[in-house]
């Protein structure tokens, strides 16, 4: 009996990443509504010198943080070979991929969809990725399909590539 595979995973696929310099400004303007919010504080409560270090020791390290956070290069694309997940530089990036040995969807909020990626060799975390809608306004239901019908399916029903 002839087994039907979705379309959708045995065709290549790429999805433009959301750019890292936006990650880090939606994560600066946090940090600068959270400096504004203790600043109003200090203003209006008057705490003494011990719990305004703190809060200038927390706000220097949440900043130094969102800086340092290791995201994505500029152009980084997800790729679905038909088989496998990878990361890869512009579309259909077919060299200097750098193979993914596991993907795992973290949220997804209808316009985006933050993941976890395990590169290969899986060593530590993983790597969040963030792909949104507004990066592939006209593409944003393929991804959405690619993306979980490889999550869903069986890897004997995977078309090699």
């Amino acid at each position: 009996m002839l087994q039907h595979r979705p379309l959708a995973l045995m065709a290549l696929q790429s999805f433009a990443l959301v750019s890292p310099s936006r990650i880090r400004l939606l994560l600066a303007g946090w940090v600068c509504l959270v400096t504004v919010l203790c600043l109003v504080w200090m203003h209006a409560a008057a705490p003494s010198a011990l719990p305004r270090a703190l809060a200038v020791a927390v706000l220097a390290l949440a900043t130094g943080l969102v800086w340092r956070m290791p995201l994505w290069p500029r152009g980084t694309c997800l790729c679905w070979t038909g088989s496998q997940w990878c990361l890869g530089q512009g579309p259909l990036a077919l060299e200097q991929r750098q193979a993914l040995a596991q993907l795992a969807v973290l949220m997804d909020g209808q316009s985006w969809i933050l993941l976890q990626a395990q590169g290969l060799p899986s060593r530590g975390p993983g790597q969040w990725l963030l792909v949104a809608k507004a990066a592939n306004p006209e593409r944003w239901p393929d991804i959405r399909r690619v993306l979980y019908s490889s999550l869903a399916a069986e890897p004997q029903n995977i078309h090699q590539v």
